[in-house]
């Protein structure tokens, strides 16, 4: 019998291992340190239930199967996975078993009915029975060795007995049901324990449990799909949306007020009337002479000014629907989205006709046309809530942008939401900050157009300038903004240098981006008063869905946990599971969104319209949008945001489908496939594309980095060009054949063959300060001085970050200079030419010179000179020296200045500044100990003199503070114009080179803090070494 019990042995040991091996929990982003004591919640089973139990239990299944198979069925609904459950249930060992441990597994699927998973469980229970000697130490032991985490594999509990039966196995559980009986009395308890929202889950959990159990018998021969275990949900308070459009309310506000300033922008401003009046006349016109039609849609292609609104509003008056379309983009995306919108009307201006070559449809130049059109009222067009208001193209995973049609009814909620949350009106200004093609600036239009405020579109774009922009804030006294969280950080970082100008704003809203509380904070210090608003919405909810507004009491709540809120007016936020079920609350499960808000489709899309846009008979509307993002509801109603179900990316605030982009690059000849995956790197998880690609045998060699870029940059925006482009010889699949993306990303942190561009080098000093704070910053050293700066990879917060480094070398260099010049060998020649007088700091060029050096008692009370003049002998010899050695007598006085400092300092380099006329300075190390002879050091501070570190303008010059500079340092300067440099206030010591009676003079000048006598001995030294020349 031995041989036969080590085989059963072996086999249930086998059976037991491969159990716990596949099985998947669906408890990641669940779990948290276990406390002492568990949550503990129960439910009595009334004698009803129970005896529907036993009569469902009658039937060839026992008690203890029904109730474990409802436990796992609801294990599954809300966590998504088919959990392996472990029993420690003494009921099927011998009465002195303590340690005994039995794993259970399910087979739910959607289309199993409640009975067939209840039958199938009564299977699993035989079959475990069948294995269940073995040595429960020995096996998590052996488990623990195979790497299963033996904790883990424990963390669904079960158990179904009376309360007098204990085990003395350790309670690993998070979640255990227990069934209790004790005197016919049947008693659900609930064990939580080391699981995020425990007690919001449990006590949903229990209830649930009992309404399963509640309702067994009327449920047996449901599908899985058919069974919803939550009550019914609630609907939200609906407010009866009204017929009125945005028109209506912004011709109700330009008849009650039509002297009120609506508009403020590069072509002055523009009352409600005059607003009015200009956009009836374009609406008749479109409707008349421009034959445009209701529901057409006609084109806005136009510059930052008031024919945005203008345009918007005459379009919408002819009962037509307006496509935003940037001038940015590439001419190539222009004409797809004008010919997948079937724009026949295109509005814009004489200066973007050059991208409009390809464009067979009719034009109208604002710049041209609009002051010749004649005074006319609006057409009159019925617009209901019904018609389509616009189209906005984001980025689309078929390889193509697609376009989001937007309703009346969606805007005139949203607008409405705006006014009645925030009393925003008459008295409020907003700026329109970033793009009209891009939905996140639509809060500034529809907070104030409709509604008697004032919009302002500034003429440049400040999205780049937010040194401008703060500006342009406090100087407008503007009240509410809606920007990116990064362009906010940019914003604050500019107000951190800003002097004297204080802003007026009431309300922030963020969007389109994780918020970054610190931000918010750091803000609230100087503008405690000041509400913001995390306000959450894709492009199909129109504009935004979800809001949650901070003050500066609740910001400590809101850092501990960021969330995006509560539904805006009318709108409902569902959470479902990948088979659409509803969630409870606390768990994660897709976002969707049914409201007016929610768009009517994707335009000649009707495929991807079928997936995202879905029938639900909870919905408000009946419809649902997918968003894609996973979220849950907390106790209180808010709902948190976890990430993406999906690939898509956020890249500088802007939606981007990396599907898109690879389609994109399939495109381009030689190419056979290509994958762009989203990489985080660094502290703060910083994103970049990087594009994967695999050539064709025959076309490969076209394929070069330049090429490929040039290509992509003529069919994408800038913001959706990879930062690399890494060829490889084929995709890495895993073992499921789906494309390993953990594989790819791995190559690119370990240094993957990035195809790019030959690397340009720096050629001086300013680029080489310059590439290695881009360097540090993007934690890459495959830098080009030609390379941008964003498709590297970069963004507006690294952008600071680079900023801040440069500003030790350049302190007067702005956030605003560096979106201007956004490779480094145009930054360094803004910084080397027109640009010097961005300030250049001394920071890092001082010299360190001994204790001796310095005045024991402190500054004396004025700056001292000293004077010396060579005799004519010594004269003539410097001037024959350097004849036969091809230099300058300038580049002999400065390498013995050199010298005397470096042997006062003991340094091999020495650090200097050379203004040789007309206030402009250069900076030169002196590299004194390389030098194996006078004349090979005469050679090296000529080449210094010709080739400089850096050249800038004198005036341009800053000292860092005192505090930023070691007492024992000092910066030197040589000055040979004939008055002391402007600049020689900032150095401690300037030696001057003069002319007198025909003989070479010069004076040193000191700081007050420096000993006249070492720097008598300096000024001897450098004498000295002229005369033995």
């Amino acid at each position: 019998m031995e041989p036969l019990n080590a085989a059963l042995q072996k086999q249930s040991f086998e059976y037991w291992m491969k159990k716990v091996t596949v099985q998947e929990d669906g408890l990641t982003g669940y779990l948290e340190q276990p406390a002492e004591i568990p949550h503990l919640l129960s439910l009595d089973i009334t004698a009803p239930v129970m005896e529907d139990v036993r009569r469902v239990a009658r039937n060839d299944v026992s008690e203890y199967a029904l109730f474990f198979a409802l436990y796992s069925y609801l294990l599954y609904r809300y966590f998504g996975a088919n959990c392996l459950v472990t029993s420690p249930d003494l009921k099927l060992f011998p009465p002195a078993a303590k340690d005994h441990l039995l794993f259970y597994t399910t087979t739910i699927r959607e289309e199993k009915t409640l009975k067939q998973i209840i039958m199938d469980f009564q299977q699993e229970v035989l079959a475990v029975i069948d294995k269940r000697n073995i040595d429960i130490h020995t096996f998590l032991q052996a488990a623990g060795q195979k790497g299963i985490d033996t904790d883990r594999i424990q963390y669904f509990g079960f158990l179904h007995d009376k309360v007098n039966e204990q085990s003395v196995l350790p309670d690993k559980a998070r979640i255990k049901l227990i069934v209790r009986e004790d005197a016919g009395k049947y008693q659900l308890q609930l064990q939580v324990n080391g699981i995020k929202e425990g007690l919001l889950i449990g006590r949903q959990f229990i209830r649930q449990y009992l309404h399963l159990l509640s309702n067994i018998r009327t449920l047996l021969d449901r599908r899985v799909a058919e069974i919803d275990a939550l009550p019914p949900v609630k609907t939200p308070g609906i407010i009866a949306a009204g017929k009125d459009t945005v028109l209506d309310f912004f011709r109700a506000q330009a008849a009650k007020q039509p002297d009120l300033v609506a508009l403020k922008s590069r072509g002055g401003s523009c009352t409600y009337a005059k607003v009015e009046e200009d956009s009836n006349r374009l609406a008749a016109y479109l409707a008349g002479e421009g034959q445009v039609k209701k529901g057409q849609a006609v084109g806005l292609l136009v510059p930052r000014s008031e024919w945005i609104i203008t345009g918007i509003l005459g379009i919408l008056k002819a009962g037509a629907v307006f496509v935003p379309v940037d001038p940015a983009w590439p001419a190539n995306r222009i004409q797809y989205i004008l010919e997948d919108a079937g724009v026949g009307m295109l509005l814009t201006t004489t200066e973007y006709l050059p991208l409009l070559t390809a464009f067979t449809g009719r034009l109208f130049a604002f710049d041209i046309q609009q002051d010749m059109l004649p005074p006319a009222p609006a057409p009159e067009v019925t617009v209901t809530g019904e018609d389509a208001a616009y189209i906005m193209y984001t980025s689309g995973t078929t390889g193509q942008p697609k376009g989001v049609v937007i309703d009346h009814k969606g805007v005139a909620n949203y607008a409405a939401w705006l006014h009645r949350e925030f009393n925003l009106g008459a008295g409020h200004a907003a700026v329109l900050v970033t793009s009209y093609a891009f939905d996140l600036g639509y809060t500034a239009i529809w907070g104030t157009i409709p509604w008697g405020g004032t919009l302002h579109i500034p003429g440049e774009d400040y999205s780049r300038m937010p040194e401008k922009l703060y500006a342009y804030l406090a100087e407008e006294r503007i009240s509410f903004i809606k920007v990116t969280p990064s362009l906010f950080h940019l914003l604050l970082n500019a107000g951190s240098t800003a002097k004297g100008a204080s802003l007026f704003l009431e309300k922030v809203f963020l969007g389109g981006e994780m918020i970054r509380p610190a931000d918010i904070a750091a803000f609230m210090e100087q503008y405690p008063d000041t509400v913001f608003i995390n306000h959450y919405g894709p492009t199909e909810s129109t504009v935004g869905c979800i809001f949650h507004t901070i003050t500066h009491k609740e910001l400590p709540v809101f850092s501990a946990r960021p969330v995006i809120g509560k539904p805006v007016l009318n709108t409902q936020v569902l959470i479902l599971d990948e088979h659409r079920h509803i969630l409870p609350d606390g768990i994660w499960g897709e976002i969707c969104i049914s409201g007016p808000g929610v768009a009517r489709e994707y335009l000649n899309k009707p495929d991807i319209t079928a997936q995202q846009f879905i029938s639900k008979q909870e919905a408000v509307t009946g419809k649902l949008y997918r968003t894609g993002d996973y979220g849950r509801y907390l106790e209180d109603g808010a709902i948190e945001l976890k990430g993406r179900k999906d690939n898509q990316a956020k890249i500088r605030g802007y939606r981007v489908e990396p599907e898109e982009i690879a389609k994109c690059l399939e495109q381009f000849p030689g190419i056979r496939e290509a994958v762009v995956l989203l990489q985080r790197a660094g502290v703060d998880q910083h994103a970049k594309l990087v594009a994967f690609y695999t050539l064709r045998d025959d076309e490969g060699g076209a394929a070069t980095g330049e090429a490929i870029s040039t290509y992509l940059k003529a069919h994408l925006p800038d913001y959706m060009i990879p930062s690399d482009l890494i060829p490889v010889d084929a995709m890495p699949v895993n073992g499921n054949g789906k494309l390993n993306r953990e594989q790819l990303l791995a190559a690119v942190a370990g240094g993957g063959t990035k195809h790019r561009r030959r690397q340009v080098m720096p050629e001086n000093e300013t680029e080489r300060i310059i590439l290695e704070a881009w360097q540090t910053v993007l934690q890459r050293e495959d830098i080009s001085t030609t390379d941008s700066f964003f498709e590297l990879g970069g963004n507006s917060l690294l952008l600071v970050q680079v900023n801040i480094a440069l500003n030790e070398f350049f302190p007067a260099l702005t956030i605003t200079d560096l979106f201007t010049y956004i490779d480094i060998a145009s930054l360094a020649a803004y910084i080397n030419g027109a640009g010097a007088t961005a300030g250049v700091s001394l920071a890092g060029t001082a010299l360190k010179l001994p204790a001796a050096y310095f005045n024991a008692a402190g500054p004396v009370d004025r700056q001292a000179d000293l004077f010396v003049q060579l005799d004519e002998g010594v004269g003539h010899r410097v001037k024959a020296v350097a004849a036969a050695c091809g230099v300058a007598e300038t580049d002999i006085y400065l390498a013995a200045f050199a010298y005397a400092l470096a042997n006062s300092a003991g340094a091999g380099a020495v650090p200097l500044h050379l203004e040789e006329g007309q206030g402009v300075l250069k900076r030169l190390s002196v590299p004194v100990q390389q030098a194996e002879s006078k004349e090979q050091l005469y050679r090296y501070a000529a080449a210094q003199r010709e080739a400089p570190q850096l050249v800038f303008e004198a005036g341009g010059l800053i000292r860092p503070a005192d505090e930023e500079m070691a007492e024992d340092m000092v910066c030197a300067l040589i000055c040979l114009s004939d008055r002391l440099a402007t600049a020689a206030r900032l150095f401690d010591m300037t030696l001057s080179v003069q002319e007198q009676n025909g003989n070479p003079a010069f004076s040193l000048a000191y700081a007050p803090r420096l000993c006249e006598e070492k720097m008598q001995a300096l000024l001897e030294m450098f004498v000295s070494i002229l005369e033995n020349v």
